[in-house]
This record gives C-alpha cells, sequence and structure tokens, in this order.
C-alpha cells in the first residue's frame, strides 16, 4: 500500500498507511495529557530524494518513530500535514514551490500542535530566527549527528511550543 497519493498533490508527495488500531489521543476529554504508547508520526519534506530515502531508512530502525509521509516541496507539506497529522515535521528550508519557511508559518498557524523541526544547510542565526519566528520548534544543520536529530524527535512529547531547540 506504500505508494504515491492519489488525490492530485504532488507528483512526489507521498502519504503512508497507517495501522490506526493502537493509536491514542495525547490527551483524555478532559484536557488532562496521558503518556502516548503510539509511535510518534513524522512527516518529512525535502526535495531531495536521497536524503528522504536516507531519513526513512534511518527512521526505520527507531520502535517509536513511526514515517507516514514524504513531501517534496513546501506545499505538499502543508497538504500532507492536513491530511496525515503528524505529531512532527522534519523541514527542509530550500525547497521549490513554497519553500519550507513559508510551509512553517503556515503549518504552524493551521496546526500548532506540530512540531516542526527545520532540518538545514544554513548555519545562520538570522535564518534559525526566521524559522523559530514563523513557528519551528527545532532548528538543526544537515550536517550534524543523526543523534541529534532523533532526540529532538522524541523530545517533543511533554514540550510546551515555548521550549524551542536550537543546536
Amino acid at each position: 500500500m506504500f505508494g504515491h497519493n492519489t488525490n492530485g498533490v504532488g507528483s512526489g508527495c507521498k502519504a503512508w498507511p497507517r495501522d490506526r488500531s493502537s493509536f491514542r489521543p495525547a490527551t483524555e476529554p478532559t484536557g488532562v495529557a496521558v503518556e502516548s504508547t503510539s509511535p510518534i508520526r513524522v512527516l518529512l519534506a525535502d526535495d531531495h530524494v536521497v536524503v528522504r530515502q536516507g531519513l526513512v531508512r534511518l527512521l526505520q530502525d527507531q520502535a517509536d518513530i513511526e514515517v507516514v509521509g514524504e513531501a517534496t516541496d513546501g506545499n505538499e507539506a502543508v497538504d500532507l500535514c492536513r491530511q496525515v497529522r503528524p505529531d512532527v515535521v522534519i523541514m527542509d528550508v530550500n525547497m521549490p514551490k513554497a519553500n519550507g519557511l513559508d510551509a512553517t508559518r503556515q503549518i504552524a498557524s493551521e496546526a500548532p500542535e506540530i512540531r516542526i523541526i527545520a532540518l538545514t544547510v544554513y548555519k545562520s542565526p538570522d535564518m534559525e530566527g526566521l524559522l523559530l519566528g514563523a513557528g519551528a520548534w527545532a532548528y538543526l544543520p544537515k550536517d550534524g549527528p543523526f543523534s541529534v536529530l532523533i532526540d529532538r524527535i522524541r523530545g517533543h512529547r511533554g514540550a510546551s511550543k515555548s521550549d524551542r531547540l536550537h543546536p
């Protein structure tokens, strides 16, 4: 059932199937937080196939993380977030059509519960400030260790939006 999304989104856009049998909301109806046993649902947004494929392969080895979709540009990232409602988005900055900054801004305004981790080649404090200001929860350079990315993905649980992270 893995494959391209057929709803007319972009040609590289993939929504991965999910087993809904283990899904539990992050809060009880009363608003009280509960410990979640479901995997952390991650959406990857990067225009480079090799980067997405590499991240998928690395994340597959993490029992508590599930890749639920892939987007090749910012527009696809926004559309997929509406469809699959990930917990975390790994967002490249420099992408065609809508860039990661614009997509971050839109996702953060529509779904503030989604944690966006900007993963980029830019190491500029100005770019970091722009992304965090747009609603990114963390800012990581692409040349950093995979373990830091995993820590940031796992760190989304129990963190408030004000607990923004950077390297």
